[in-house]
């Protein structure tokens, strides 16, 4: 986010800092899967590359409760990442099974009835032995998984800009449950700084 504490949703890069960057492709090695957005797919077609993954790159779960996703999308490109779809139950037939014609090993759970249950969607990656996850969703998503009280730590970079208020704010009121953060470190970047925080459990 910006020092205001904003995004630019349609430049998200600007906000970005090539050192920051490489390291969080090393932090993507290290976990199971990411788990992101249709959402976030969807505006920014991201392809979550890693760096130092030991041979094994994370699997990608994509939270879609209408599997809104582009069946074009470049994340669904690489054969060689574990592809998984999640979405509601109400979910378009038409529109998974377009998804599965380009990506036809995609495991799809359909998981609530309009929207995705975010704590069956854990229980279902923890009995396939995923374990640990890095959210790297959309600001709904992320601040639905902090309501759900489903995130155990944060990293948060500052960027030295001040958009204004014609930007989103980064957490764009969405979050409904106090949460409380402990700070556990503090890496600077160039001019970019990333707070560490794990959250405390109640």
């Amino acid at each position: 986010m910006s020092l205001d504490g904003r995004l630019e949703p349609e430049r998200p890069d600007t906000l970005h800092n090539r050192l920051e960057e490489y390291r969080v492709q090393e932090l993507r090695g290290k976990v199971d899967a990411i788990v992101t957005s249709g959402a976030r797919v969807s505006e920014e077609n991201p392809e979550f590359p890693v760096k130092d993954s030991m041979g094994k790159e994370p699997a990608i779960v994509i939270v879609d409760k209408n599997a809104e996703l582009p069946p074009e999308s470049d994340v669904l490109k690489n054969q060689s990442r574990k592809m998984i779809l999640v979405t509601s139950r109400k979910a378009n037939r038409n529109r998974i099974k377009r998804i599965q014609e380009k990506r036809p090993d995609i495991e799809v759970m359909e998981l609530g009835e309009f929207a995705v249950n975010l704590e069956d969607m854990l229980w279902e990656l923890h009995r396939a032995g995923i374990r640990n996850l890095l959210l790297e969703g959309d600001v709904s998503l992320n601040m639905r998984m902090l309501d759900h009280n489903l995130v155990n730590e944060m990293y948060l970079l500052v960027a030295p800009l001040l958009l204004g208020e014609q930007e989103p704010s980064a957490f764009d009121g969405k979050l409904e449950r106090k949460t409380h953060l402990q700070l556990e470190g503090i890496l600077q970047f160039g001019d970019h700084v990333v707070l560490h925080y794990n959250i405390r459990k109640h």
